[in-house]
Parts: structure tokens; C-alpha cells; sequence
């Protein structure tokens, strides 16, 4: 299924209906990236982040909360980032998109709950996936990022090889879904504590230390 096409959602959900199921829970998960310098990024390339990663939800919440709500009951999980709460260097984009997901998710909890509708946002740090090594990379278009460009993509790569293995996030990710009551949870020791840092440091002491943090 192809999020950001909706005869691709409406196929996916019919060949579901044809067997006789009505989805109780929505896993949105799907996410792509690209690491670079925000004029390095195309247009294309930033509007297919926001149509994956914020309008991809969107439009799969469209189509299966009508049923939910008629039926009275149903759980949307959405996967955000630890990205929504620390924006880093590199991944204006993909921030942005996960920035957008919070506060569309938080407004949208409060209009489901009276219909047995459950929201909920599972917000990890750096999980072992293959987005990075699968993310195209940014044209080299303008000589002043030369000294940063290879810097991001490096850092990028190598938190993602060392984040938290993916079967075991998953599966932590799924019980809270199922068996938890909060709107939001964060998942890994930097999607918890990172954005403690952030609001309790001055600003400008958090932002040299990001900046050190990524060899900027």
C-alpha cells in the first residue's frame, strides 16, 4: 500500500473488507528521509517527506475512522520521533513532518475519545532500520555546505547502526499500544531524556552543544 496514493488505500482496505475484516487497529509507520542541508533538498524531495511521512497519516486516519467511529471502537497508533521534539541538523524536512504530527494527533484525540476511538503517539530516538541506508542523497549543490555535508550523513548513519534494535521496539511499541491509557509515550533513553536537556539548558547552551554534537 502506497500512502501517499489514495486509490492505493482504498484497494489495500478493500481487499480487506472482501475477507470480511474491519481494521480495529491503524499502525502508521510509514516514513522516508533524506540528511542534507535544507537548499540541498530538492522541492520534490521535501514535498514527498511532508506527503509520506505527515499526509500518508493523514489520509489512512480518512479512511479508516469513519468505521471506527461507527463502530465505536478502534486504536490508531501513529510512529513519530524523537526528530518532533529535538530537531536536528540536517533534517529540517523530516522535523518538520513529525513537528506537523504531534499537534494534527494531539487536536484529533480529543474528537475521537467520545467515540471509543483511541489516539495514541509512540515517539522513539534512533531505532536499527534501514531508512538511512535507504535515503537518497542531496545533490552537492552549493560549495559552502561542502564541509558540513558528509558530517550529517555520517552522524545520521551511524546513530541509526547503533539505536535500538528494531524487533524489540516494535514489540514494546505494539503492548503500549494495546494495553496503555496516555496520549503520547517516548521509547529509548535519548527520546526521554534529550528533550529534558532542551528545556532545561539556556538555549544558546543547548544549540553549541548540538552543534559540537554533529561537528558543526
Amino acid at each position: 500500500m502506497d500512502v501517499t496514493q489514495e486509490p492505493s488505500i482504498r484497494t489495500g482496505l478493500a481487499m480487506l473488507s472482501e475477507r470480511g475484516l474491519i481494521p480495529d487497529l491503524l499502525v502508521n509507520n510509514a516514513g522516508i528521509n533524506v540528511t542534507g542541508a535544507m537548499e540541498e533538498v530538492s522541492k520534490e524531495q521535501g514535498r514527498a517527506i511532508m506527503d509520506t511521512n505527515f499526509y500518508g497519516v493523514v489520509d489512512m486516519i480518512r479512511a479508516v475512522l469513519p468505521r471506527m467511529r461507527e463502530r465505536r471502537r478502534g486504536t490508531i497508533l501513529t510512529i513519530g520521533s524523537l526528530a518532533a521534539l529535538v530537531a536536528p541538523p540536517g533534517q529540517a524536512y523530516y522535523a518538520a513532518s513529525k513537528y506537523a504530527l504531534e499537534g494534527f494527533l494531539e487536536s484529533l484525540q480529543y474528537e475521537t475519545k467520545s467515540f471509543g476511538v483511541r489516539v495514541c503517539l509512540a515517539e522513539p530516538g534512533f531505532i536499527r532500520t534501514r531508512l538511512a541506508s535507504r535515503a537518497t542523497d542531496t545533490p552537492a549543490l552549493y560549495a559552502d555546505y561542502a564541509g558540513i555535508r558528509a558530517t550529517l550523513k555520517q552522524h545520521w548513519l551511524a546513530a541509526i547502526e547503533t539505536g535500538m534494535p528494531v524487533n524489540e521496539m516494535a514489540e514494546r511499541i505494539v503492548k503500549w499500544t494495546l494495553t496503555g491509557r496516555t496520549f503520547r509515550k517516548r521509547f529509548g533513553l535519548d527520546a526521554r531524556w534529550t528533550p529534558i536537556a532542551k528545556k532545561l539548558l539556556p538555549e544558546a547552551v543547548f544549540f553549541s552543544l548540538s552543534r559540537r554534537k554533529f561537528g558543526l
